[in-house]
Formats: C-alpha cells, sequence, structure tokens
C-alpha cells in the first residue's frame, strides 16, 4: 500500500480542522471588513448640518434685552 510521503502518522481529521479554521479566519475577516465599513459611515459618512449665517450667529452674540 502506497501513502504519500508524510502523511503516515498525520490525524485524518487534521483535514476538517484545517478547513474550520480557514472557514473562522474568512467569516472573522469578512466581520471586520464590515464592522469598519459601518465605523467609517458612522464617522465620516452623514451628512453635516447646514453652517450658521451671520445673522444667526450675531443673534447669538448679541444680548436679547436691551441694558439698563
Amino acid at each position: 500500500m502506497s501513502t504519500t510521503p508524510g502523511t503516515e502518522a498525520e490525524d485524518p481529521s487534521s483535514g476538517n480542522r484545517r478547513r474550520r479554521l480557514v472557514i473562522l479566519m474568512v467569516v472573522a475577516l469578512v466581520a471586520g471588513i464590515a464592522l469598519a465599513a459601518a465605523g467609517w459611515y458612522y464617522l465620516y459618512g452623514g451628512t453635516a448640518p447646514d453652517a450658521p449665517s451671520i445673522d444667526n450667529a450675531l443673534q447669538q452674540l448679541l444680548p436679547s434685552e436691551p441694558p439698563e
């Protein structure tokens, strides 16, 4: 009976273990990319608020009641 050199003492379930590890790494990579995309959208993807006009800025700076 001939076997592939170097595989005589290898565990038959090591292929399943290796396959699960690769699948886990791919799932972790996809989850990381999705999390990074969600974070990017949260930080940079929204619309900016309108800039205040000169009138709005003056209303904030000037007192609302005349001095006594």
